[in-house]
């Protein structure tokens, strides 16, 4: 496995909320992760949250799904079978969206599996319309 660097030191807390099948809450609890700040180049960084790996069974129990065929008369829920373990590697995930000026820097470094174009037509696109509602290019702007 990989090693990582040190990532002690900053953390940051967060909510999670859980909720039923109505959307109303249901238990709320605080939990905290770790983090680091990577220079990408160019003094533009990024910050990546330390995710833990883990296993867990993934899909509906055969006696679920059949209820739930039943109960909404909607056989898509067959999809969700058979049930399996799960495993993931810890990994490192972006605590942001990733900027333009982020993608940029990215796109600009040596190739590893394919070309990275430093101006998408998504951001394209947003930059134009910022342009066309305000007469001003935003740049930097988070594209979710």
């Amino acid at each position: 496995m990989p090693e990582y660097k040190s990532i002690s030191g900053q953390v940051f807390e967060f909510e999670v909320v859980k909720v039923n099948d109505r959307g109303q809450e249901v238990k709320r609890e605080k939990g905290q992760a770790q983090y680091f700040t990577e220079e990408l180049g160019n003094g533009v960084t990024i910050e990546l949250v330390y995710i833990p790996g883990g296993s867990w069974r993934m899909g509906t129990e055969d006696e679920e799904i059949e209820r739930l065929c039943q109960e909404y008369d909607e056989e898509y829920f067959r999809s969700e079978r058979p049930q399996h373990q799960v495993s993931l590697p810890r990994f490192f995930l972006g605590r942001y969206p990733i900027t333009q000026e982020q993608w940029r820097v990215v796109a600009g470094w040596e190739r590893v599996e394919r070309e990275l174009e430093p101006d998408p037509s998504d951001y394209q696109l947003i930059s134009r319309l910022l342009y066309l509602a305000t007469g001003k290019y935003t740049l930097g702007i988070t594209v979710k």
